[in-house]
């Protein structure tokens, strides 16, 4: 959703090189090993060496595909958690859905959303997922959202631009960057 645009803020820049990495540990330690400059992450840092800015809300959903669900329609939270789910091991499905205790039936953990996304769409479970990552699979009606009032009302994430503190000489990119996330729609 981002990558594509990626040519918007190259544009006109000699000499610039943007790597796109993606990592089950996220963007922080690429920063703090210097095998980045500025990194478009979710969430906050651990690290108390990296600043960072919150940009862009990052809606999310819950999904699960008409194959699995069936003719049953959900009505409460109750009746979801007898699917199996499809977790996020840096998500804590429980905590969004403000339950107060762990999912039971856990079918799979992924380190990768695209690999949710696909496990979703065969029919393998329910999941927690980015709006951006299953807008077209929700309008072609290949994943069906389940909302309020089955669920509590699904805080955003959000995505920010991080940095090291000891990088001034960032700045100007740190505004270049942080304007053009601003103006994207997730």
């Amino acid at each position: 959703m981002l990558a594509p645009k990626l040519a918007e803020i190259t544009h006109g820049e000699k000499n610039l090189q943007i790597s796109v990495f993606a990592s089950q540990n996220g963007s922080e330690n690429f920063l703090l090993r210097g095998d980045a400059d500025l990194a478009i992450e979710c969430n906050r840092p651990k690290s108390p060496e990296i600043r960072f800015k919150r940009v862009v809300e990052e809606p999310f959903v819950v999904v699960i595909s008409p194959s699995l669900l069936k003719a049953k329609k959900i009505r409460a939270v109750e009746e979801l958690l007898e699917y199996p789910h499809l977790l996020h091991q840096g998500l804590k499905t429980s905590e969004v859905l403000k339950l107060s205790h762990d999912i039971p039936n856990v079918q799979a953990i992924f380190n990768d959303i695209a690999m949710i996304w696909a496990a979703a769409c065969a029919g393998l479970g329910w999941a927690l997922l980015p709006r951006y990552a299953v807008a077209l699979e929700l309008k072609e009606k290949q994943l069906i959202e389940i909302r309020h009032p089955v669920l509590p009302k699904i805080e955003p994430e959000h995505f920010g631009v991080w940095w090291l503190r000891d990088r001034p000489a960032l700045n100007p990119w740190i505004k270049k960057i942080t304007e053009w996330l601003a103006e994207q729609s997730l």
